[in-house]
């Protein structure tokens, strides 16, 4: 390898010495590295074989050409010209070098055969992940098969056979919907096989997969966005494929494998191509093409090496604010439970005797042995326990060499977990989700990664079989990562609520604490007890140092980090400098709480009703600061404005540059992203953020196909569905409309096809989202009303332009008198609240919904009766008596409130038919709600009185 620099870009050109066979040529591979980060993404030139024809026309090219262009090219001079070429156009300001230097690849490719390849800037890989044997391959596809292939699937033929048909599926959907593992599109088969629905979200259309994979022994979760053309060939083709299709998926695994071979060979003889490819090469072929034109990471993930569990289709349906889908959940029947003894045993011993047992078969003897060996130990004794267990489930006499190393094996990987723990365990701990992950990462980088699953797999279903109160597992089930994020409007909806007595919080300086717990976590990505001891004193200028102290201490070795300041809005920081320079022992901590209290529950409950999906915790904020960031690692390789119409929240939820930038940086740029997410995380390898915690690279997936030619429905379907006629004047209405040929198209013959087959089941519309999670909409007035009474007790928030007025308003009320004789107390007693002004009385978090209904009713009679609602309000003002809430009234009143009695507004109960003193709301309203509203709406009347700007 050797570097090439060009002013401000660097040429890194890599030679594979890699040759194929027939024509002894070595496979070349360009790629390119810039020193700076660009996030913004930049529309690509596409360059022509004219234009490269025009560039090696400069006469610095002549000796090289006659060399290259001849009935023996040389590879080698072809890699020499690609670097003179290079230096020559990066002088070029106007040239778009990386596909510049990537079209002159493809004319040397398509006219000498050489198979000369460019990689693009890429920022999310890890590793250099090349096949020689598939750059080969791809060569050969793309010279002699790709243009065939793509012609026939413009125009598909009437139906011809079903062998030939499904290895045209197999094609359309390992192309145009990155199925390139036979594993995927088995799973996909299986799915058109039966009469499971794709999903339509919008101008969506999903299917969700379950799939085997060769690294993990659980299946994974693969959620896959199909194209207009994918998902119209799918249902235009579904029945005439179903009957095949359960004919082939009723044999054995092997002979399915074999059938996909040959439906494929029959599709390739059936267009033309004298090939014998096989599936395998083709799906690794379009792997390595996947590779070269976006990033390894979405390459790892078609191809399987990357294990990630994606969004659920009822994930992103909540995400989209849509109804979730009514599912059968699976059911297993709960397992007998076990009964443990006490035997007790020194580690070292246990690992020993088990080394020592291997050599014995039966299984008499290894729990003989267990049972004589004693100690004090609690971890000891419930590895103990865990191995009696692992050889009472293997049921036999003679136990086989193979379960003898099972065991062993198992408790080595558990017992280096348990010991390896920051915690000492106890009879008294509790075994949570939490402790279990943290056991499982300290272990995951030093065996076998099927292995050291399958050991804690087995764990865990010991630890449930105990049925101990202090074990607070749940059961293993197919999908064990928690994939689930926050959207945007979530998050400030959460923060919303936790600022208002909508929380359920009483406690202003409780809900303090809770707000800036919730914010750190979800700019930081932090873990909840990392946030709850962080110190002013772990504020270093623009970093936030994570470390343990004290009695505290971190999930694992690679917890303790610093996370950049600048994640943060400026608003937070700013709370935070204060903070520190108050010198205050927490950073959680507010000025009226002297000791921490716990808050998790209050979070919990808010989390839940301001999305509606009880099984969203805290901790998925940390899902999705890790798929929002690796989201945006992505998007210089893959250009997400394509998927605008399908996903117009996407750009939004992604992080902003200059917090993308302040986190990443060049790493990002030399394919270190992931690693500076994963560190930030705090985990000990990159491995577990991409398994545990990324969620989205199916959307990444898709925009690349999406970035893709795909044929066009109005050619390519009218032989199948409709006539030519009616299918061009459909494709013709919709242009003269200016409307979105691709999805209305689409959506025209799903209709058709529906209707005349009869087979709606095939497709199931989601439907839009009421105010169906429970939240309360907040009355505009409450909220204005809230955020000024935060701002004057706290300074929270951004202070209104007429602040000042407010103020005003309030020392007016303030100054009210009572009306006694000889009595210097205010009508209105106000309470100094906080450092900025005295306020009424707070409202309880209980009488928040009280609070809202009556707003909402004296809203109603402002719009309806405003000369009422001014009388009543200044009879509030002036002739009320506040703690017990009444108004005096008199006969003067009666046609102001035979009004309020018409509208049964406000029922007022009178004795005897004299009017005094009563109360304006029914016996049920809330008192304390009555007086918070009461009194805002008076400071705010007196402001509108004295014509003062709201």
């Amino acid at each position: 390898m050797f570097i090439t620099s060009f002013g401000e870009q660097n040429i890194t050109y890599k030679c594979c010495s890699n040759f194929l066979i027939h024509l002894y040529i070595p496979i070349f591979v360009l790629t390119q590295e810039t020193k700076t980060a660009q996030v913004e993404t930049k529309l690509r030139i596409q360059y022509s074989e004219n234009d490269v024809k025009e560039w090696l026309k400069n006469s610095e090219y002549e000796s090289y050409c006659p060399l290259i262009f001849e009935e023996n090219p040389e590879p080698q001079v072809a890699l020499e010209l690609g670097h003179v070429l290079a230096s020559h156009l990066a002088k070029n300001t106007n040239i778009d070098l990386p596909e510049a230097i990537k079209a002159y690849c493809a004319y040397i490719r398509d006219k000498t055969k050489i198979p000369l390849f460019v990689q693009l800037p890429q920022k999310a890989h890890r590793t250099w992940l090349t096949s020689e044997n598939s750059f080969s391959t791809w060569c050969y596809i793309e010279q002699n098969l790709l243009d065939v292939i793509q012609e026939d699937l413009k125009k598909l033929p009437e139906h011809q056979n079903c062998d030939v048909e499904i290895g045209r599926l197999l094609v359309v959907l390992s192309m145009y919907s990155q199925l390139c593992r036979v594993s995927h599109l088995q799973a996909m088969l299986e799915f058109i096989a039966s009469d499971q629905p794709i999903v339509a979200m919008g101008n969506s259309r999903l299917v969700e997969l379950t799939v085997n994979n060769d690294r993990s022994v659980t299946k994974i979760r693969r959620t896959v966005m199909l194209s207009p053309y994918v998902s119209t060939l799918i249902l235009v083709d579904r029945q005439y494929l179903q009957p095949r299709l359960k004919e082939i998926l009723a044999q054995p695994r092997n002979q399915q494998r074999t059938a996909w071979q040959k439906c494929f060979n029959t599709y390739l003889k059936q267009i033309g191509v004298k090939s014998t490819l096989s599936l395998a090469q083709w799906l690794k072929a379009l792997q390595q093409n996947v590779m070269l034109n976006s990033t390894p990471l979405i390459a790892g993930y078609i191809s399987g090496q990357v294990l990630t569990e994606d969004l659920s289709i009822n994930e992103l349906l909540r995400l989209f604010e849509y109804e979730k889908l009514t599912t059968n959940l699976d059911s297993t029947e709960p397992e007998s439970e076990i009964e443990i003894d006490d035997e007790q045993l020194h580690l070292s011993d246990i690992l020993a005797m088990i080394q020592q047992l291997k050599g014995e078969s039966r299984s008499s003897i290894w729990l003989k042995q267990l049972a004589n060996n004693e100690t004090n130990h609690y971890s000891v004794n419930l590895l103990t326990c865990f191995v009696r267990w692992l050889i009472l489930r293997c049921d036999a006499e003679e136990l086989s060499l193979q379960n003898r190393n099972m065991i062993h094996l198992h408790l080595a990987i558990v017992s280096a977990g348990i010991l390896g723990f920051s915690e000492d365990l106890t009879k008294d701990s509790q075994i949570d989700e939490d402790v279990f992950q943290k056991w499982m990462e300290l272990t995951q980088e030093h065996f076998p990664h099927r292995k050291h699953l399958a050991a804690w797999n087995r764990f865990r279903d010991f630890l449930i079989q105990l049925n101990d109160d202090r074990i607070k597992l749940h059961k293993r089930t197919a999908h064990q990562a928690s994939a689930k994020v926050f959207s945007k409007n979530e998050v400030r909806q959460i923060v919303q609520i936790l600022q208002s007595v909508e929380s359920g919080v009483n406690d202003t300086a409780l809900r303090l604490e809770i707000q800036r717990h919730f914010r750190l976590s979800a700019a930081m990505g932090v873990r909840r007890s990392e946030t709850l001891h962080l110190r002013p004193l772990d504020i270093d200028e623009d970093m936030l140092r994570i470390r343990p102290y004290g009695e505290h201490q971190l999930k694992t070795l690679g917890s303790e980090r610093v996370v950049p300041m600048n994640l943060l809005s400026q608003t937070i920081q700013k709370g935070l400098d204060d903070i520190y320079q108050n010198k205050k022992d927490s950073i959680l901590m507010s000025d009226e709480n002297s000791e921490h209290r716990p808050f998790f529950d209050q979070i919990s409950q808010i989390l839940k009703k301001a999305t509606g999906d009880i099984d969203l915790s805290l901790h998925h904020l940390r899902h999705t600061f890790a798929s929002a960031y690796t989201l945006k690692c992505l998007q210089t390789v893959v250009d997400f404005k394509a998927l605008t119409i399908e996903l117009p929240w996407l750009q939004t939820w992604m992080p902003s540059n200059e917090q993308f930038n302040t986190l990443v940086g060049n790493e990002g740029q030399v394919g270190q992203g992931i690693k500076a997410i994963s560190r930030v995380l705090g985990h000990l390898h990159e491995s577990t953020t991409l398994k545990h915690y990324i969620h989205i690279l199916f959307l990444a997936t898709y925009a690349y196909s999406m970035q893709q030619q795909q044929p066009n429905l109005h050619t390519a379907f009218f032989k199948r569905v409709m006539s030519r006629s009616n299918l061009f004047w459909h494709f013709q209405a919709i242009h003269q409309q200016n409307g979105n040929l691709k999805y209305e198209l689409r959506d025209t013959i799903e209709k058709y096809v529906l209707k005349k087959r009869q087979s709606q089941r095939w497709v199931i519309y989601a439907q839009k989202r009421g105010n169906s999670t429970g939240k309360v909409i907040k009355h505009e007035l409450f909220q204005k009303f809230e955020d000024i009474e935060r701002y004057l007790i706290s300074g929270q928030g951004q202070p209104r332009l007429d602040i000042e007025s407010w103020k005003k308003a309030l020392i007016m009320m303030a100054n009210i008198p009572s009306g006694k004789r000889g009595s210097n107390i205010g009508r209105h007693p106000l309470s100094t609240q906080g450092k900025l002004a005295r306020l009424p009385e707070l409202l309880s978090a209980v009488d928040f919904n009280s609070a809202q209904e009556i707003l909402e009713r004296f809203d109603y009679l402002e719009q309806n009766q405003s000369e009422t609602y001014n009388w009543l309000i200044k009879k509030w003002l002036y002739e009320s008596n506040v703690t017990k809430v009444l108004m005096h009234f008199t006969a003067e009143d009666e046609p102001m409130l035979s009004i309020l009695t018409e509208h049964q507004f406000f029922p007022i109960v009178m004795k005897h038919n004299k009017y005094d003193y009563f109360r304006i709301m029914s016996q049920q309203a809330s008192l304390s709600a009555v007086r918070w509203v009461l009194a805002w709406l008076s400071v705010r009347y007196l402001v509108i009185r004295d014509h003062i700007r709201i």
